[in-house]
């Protein structure tokens, strides 16, 4: 067997192997509404600070709560699926979670 290979590895291989941060959003999402409700604020984002893996659970239970609130749900939904996209997650899989979250009985979203 030959001996291990040591030596510096170069930057942009590093840079290949270790995970990446996510980008922080490029523009701010818009939320529902002339008042600015915290907790729809806060459902944003805790969407826009999921950690790998999580994004479409979050992205499910925050649209589950922004449901139960008073809010224009066009306007929710919009908000969120905007938050997912922009931290990654396709478009068309982000309307689909939250159009899912909005057709679950309340009862089941908790």
């Amino acid at each position: 067997m030959g001996e291990p290979i040591v030596g510096r590895v170069p930057d942009e291989l590093l840079r290949l192997m270790l995970p990446q941060p996510k980008p922080s959003p490029a523009r701010p999402v818009r939320l529902p509404g002339r008042r600015r409700s915290a907790v729809l604020t806060g459902l944003v984002r805790f969407v826009l600070e999921a950690p790998d893996g999580e994004l479409n659970n979050r992205l499910y239970w925050a649209a589950c709560r922004a449901f139960e609130t008073d809010v224009d749900a066009d306007a929710v939904a919009a908000a969120l699926v905007e938050a997912a996209v922009t931290v990654g997650h396709p478009e068309a899989a982000a309307a689909r979670t939250v159009a899912s979250a909005r057709n679950a009985p309340a009862r089941k979203r908790r």
